[in-house]
């Protein structure tokens, strides 16, 4: 299976760019496991940006900094009124990646947090399976950087009703509407934060896109305003029945072997996520 491939990046410092792979099911049947090594990406995409941008300037093989784009769950001052349905809620938080899947030197940036749903997602639609969740269905788990690099992992879980309604959420995400929305909010937040680096969404595909579960991939580029490659950003989406998961990585420059690890790491804790869901049926 091929695993990446190499890019230029600041001043010919090489950087791989993950392919997104994964897995999941796909029918209600469960899986005991990622097909394969995961993609990567930053936190549900329901989640308005809260975080600061990072400084502008080029990076070394090894950066420091917050993430620049939606790694970091907001917190929401909005309150469900409704009861939480206590199943959804666990099928939810059993779907993000959790602290206790990251070894040293990764470390907790940012707690996870109910992640309620705005009606200014770019995959929300009136009347569509976002407005039927539950209250506690959908949820951010925490963000995780790895020591002091710009590397970041944060996920989410989103319980559906039935699993017709999981498919429909996807087939949103799937969407070239959905993808321009991304493209234009990310951009937004660059702007907003006095940043010039431009948005750029680099591609869809994957080698094992639409295999075992893995059913969405979206993979954004900030560039400078000459072309360089600044930060990559994805956002990989797996269905096992009517739980969606997100996992979301975030990156500038990075060594090999750091990069390396984060793919690693990223798959060991995509694939505790399965083993939750799976137990919980």
């Amino acid at each position: 299976m091929k695993r990446a491939r190499k890019v230029g990046l600041c001043a010919g410092v090489s950087l791989l760019i993950l392919a997104g792979c994964g897995s999941g099911s796909d029918s209600s049947e469960a899986t005991d496991s990622p097909a394969s090594q995961p993609g990567t990406e930053s936190t549900l995409e329901t989640s308005p940006p809260t975080t600061v941008v990072a400084s502008t300037t080029s990076e070394s093989a090894t950066t420091t900094g917050e993430p620049t784009t939606t790694t970091v769950a907001a917190t929401s001052t909005s309150v469900d009124p409704r009861p939480i349905d206590p199943e959804d809620q666990a099928l939810a938080l059993a779907a993000t990646q959790q602290a206790a899947s990251f070894a040293a030197p990764w470390t907790v940036f940012a707690e996870g947090a109910p992640d309620p749903v705005s009606t200014e997602s770019c995959s929300y639609r009136p009347d569509g399976a976002l407005t039927l969740l539950t209250n506690g269905a959908s949820q951010s788990g925490p963000t995780m950087q790895l020591g002091d690099t710009g590397a970041y992992l944060s996920s989410g879980g989103v319980a559906f009703p039935d699993e017709t309604l999981a498919m429909e959420y996807v087939g949103v995400l799937n969407t070239d509407e959905w993808a321009a929305c991304r493209v234009e909010k990310l951009q937004k937040f660059q702007t907003d934060n006095n940043s010039p680096s431009i948005v750029e969404l680099a591609t869809r595909e994957s080698e094992t896109l639409n295999q075992s579960g893995f059913e969405s991939y979206a993979e954004f580029h900030l560039k400078s305003t000459d072309g360089a490659l600044e930060r990559v950003v994805t956002q990989s989406f797996y269905r096992l029945g009517r739980t969606v998961i997100a996992q979301f990585v975030e990156y500038g420059a990075l060594s090999d072997s750091d990069l390396q690890k984060v793919y690693d790491d990223a798959y060991t804790a995509l694939s505790d996520s399965y083993t939750r869901v799976n137990a919980l049926g």
